[in-house]
């Protein structure tokens, strides 16, 4: 309790009054109320003492000076006196210290100013809710707490048109493709969730990444859209088919010109047509469907040409093996025994 007389010095105050300031009680007497005011607040504090002498009673918050620099915010409940013959005689002060409450709010502000500050800046997605239970206690659905502007973006919605809608009403897909449940899961048991997932309703068609963990009795989730790192993958899987596809022919190219250069070299050292058949058939065997051997009843192109037209190297095992197949019917080829 702090009493002022009609000059607004202290004519009273209890020990805990004094104790709150770090003063005694003889020491405050006497003190004037604007003495242990700041200078910021001293403008109010005139304002309210005025109120006092025209007789308003009053209650506001006022930051008042410790005796050590220090300050004390107070909440000041206030009632005016006057004498016998109306005339203003003091003010009666009930003081309270909210000097805690009063860090908690600003410690809170900030912490809400710097969650503002991350929301509103991230690249990612981040939405929260909380769970709706129906009478039994199950999960029905989510309501909406919070949005960024990134997620609103993302699913292509106004996030404070948001706040407070269900997330089954608003985007239905989620319970199409077993999002929803997954969603409870983490609620119910806490345990975080990761989940990529092409999410094609409600009007998007995207790749979602999604990290969904437990809050209260809700979630928080944080996603991204990897579209874009979808298409690449699929299109540097494409690639890969193809350059394997690639591989593969110049390997059964490699091997056809390595049995050509093996059938020129046998040609080369060949005298007669005879011996030139002979020399075709032995490294065409392994890729014709029986063994064959070779006769030849009749020269059918000179010895040289033949060595001239097969040394050329130009010619793949497809044709070669046809054109044994014909020239060993015009010179009876018959299958080995």
């Amino acid at each position: 309790m702090w009493v002022l007389d009609k000059t607004d010095h202290t004519s009273f105050v209890n020990q805990q009054m004094a104790k709150m300031l770090g003063y005694s009680v003889t020491d405050m007497l006497g003190m004037s109320f604007l003495d242990l005011i700041d200078t910021e607040g001293s403008s109010m504090a005139e304002i309210y003492l005025n109120q006092r002498h025209q007789g308003i009673m009053g209650q506001h918050r006022a930051h008042l000076c410790h005796r050590d620099g220090k300050v004390v915010w107070v909440l000041v409940s206030a009632t005016p006196l006057f004498d016998d013959m109306g005339q203003y005689d003091g003010c009666i002060k009930l003081v309270t210290d909210i000097t805690h409450m009063v860090e908690i709010q600003e410690a809170l502000q900030t912490s809400e100013a710097q969650l503002a500050s991350v929301l509103n800046s991230s690249l990612d997605g981040i939405m929260a809710f909380r769970s709706l239970r129906d009478e039994t206690g199950e999960i029905a659905d989510f309501i909406w707490l919070l949005t960024n502007p990134t997620a609103g973006k993302l699913v292509g919605r106004s996030p404070p048109k948001l706040i407070g809608k269900q997330l089954l009403e608003e985007m239905p897909g989620n319970q199409t493709d077993g999002l929803f449940d997954a969603l409870v899961q983490v609620v119910e048991s806490g345990e975080p969730f990761q989940y990529e997932f092409h999410y094609q309703h409600d009007g998007i068609d995207c790749w979602f990444e999604n990290v969904a963990v437990k809050l209260g009795d809700g979630f928080a989730v944080t996603f991204r859209d990897v579209t874009r790192t979808k298409q690449s993958e699929k299109a540097l899987q494409q690639v890969n088919q193809e350059l394997e596809q690639r591989l593969d022919d110049l390997k059964q190219r490699h091997q056809e010109m390595v049995i050509l250069g093996e059938i020129n070299e046998f040609l080369q050292a060949c005298n007669n047509v005879d011996e030139a058949y002979e020399a075709i058939a032995r490294p065409v065997a392994p890729y014709s469907s029986q063994s064959v051997r070779v006769v030849c009843l009749e020269p059918v192109v000179p010895a040289t040409g033949l060595k001239m037209w097969l040394g050329g190297g130009l010619i793949c095992i497809q044709q070669l093996i046809l054109t044994l197949s014909i020239v060993g019917d015009c010179a009876g080829v018959v299958p080995m025994k």
